[in-house]
């Protein structure tokens, strides 16, 4: 395995000894696109969140922290980011406000229409089927709910050695390609200018259902 192979894997799915120490670098080099990606969000107290592909669960962390009477959930596909992101909000699991489970984009283990936000940063490359799985988003998203995705766009990750390493590059077009093709309406595509890499954020949201009265004839 050359290390270009071996990095890719760990940013995919941080494991074994290496594992944690590929969190650490994750936490790192996403600072920017997180934080971009929480504002952009704008989580309320009352929202019950979905964050998927949490890594060490930072964001988790600071989204417990708003949620006085909300929810924050995360899956991951990782069983050591699983269980440091438990360590790191264990307070605020044992208080209920937070869940943390190890489980797949492709197959979300929640109930249709069970959050009213959901995010993702980096991790779109490594999804099975991106257009099956923003359908599953979308799933458990309820109407009027908002899915922000945080990425790097395919003409900057080609820039990077590693990425020639099992990611699935993407540009702004395909995301919101994705995001229209799945039925969201007001897909958006926002930038943040960073020093090393500008940051960016693709929004949408799923359309409210309209329920019309029947009139006597």
């Amino acid at each position: 395995m050359n290390i270009g192979t071996f990095v890719a894997g760990q940013l995919r799915k941080p494991h074994g000894i290496s594992g944690n120490f590929f969190g650490f670098l994750m936490n790192r080099s996403n600072h920017h696109l997180n934080e971009f990606m929480k504002d952009t969000l704008g989580a309320q107290d009352t929202d019950h969140l979905l964050e998927i592909g949490f890594g060490s669960g930072k964001l988790i962390e600071q989204f417990a922290m708003l949620a006085k009477n909300g929810r924050v959930v995360g899956i991951d596909i990782s069983d050591v980011m699983v269980a440091r992101a438990k360590k790191v909000n264990q307070q605020y699991i044992s208080k209920g406000v937070v869940e943390i489970q190890k489980a797949s984009v492709a197959n979300i283990p929640y109930e249709s229409d069970s959050f009213d936000k959901v995010c993702s940063a980096n991790t779109i490359y490594f999804w099975p089927n991106p257009e099956d799985n923003i359908t599953e988003i979308y799933r458990v998203l309820r109407a009027g709910g908002k899915i922000v995705l945080g990425f790097r766009t395919k003409e900057q990750l080609q820039k990077l050695a590693f990425s020639r390493h099992g990611f699935q590059l993407y540009t702004k077009e395909d995301l919101a390609d994705f995001l229209s093709s799945a039925g969201f309406r007001d897909v958006n595509i926002v930038k943040r200018h960073a020093t090393k890499f500008d940051s960016y954020c693709v929004t949408a949201t799923k359309p409210m259902v309209v329920k019309r009265k029947l009139g006597l004839m």
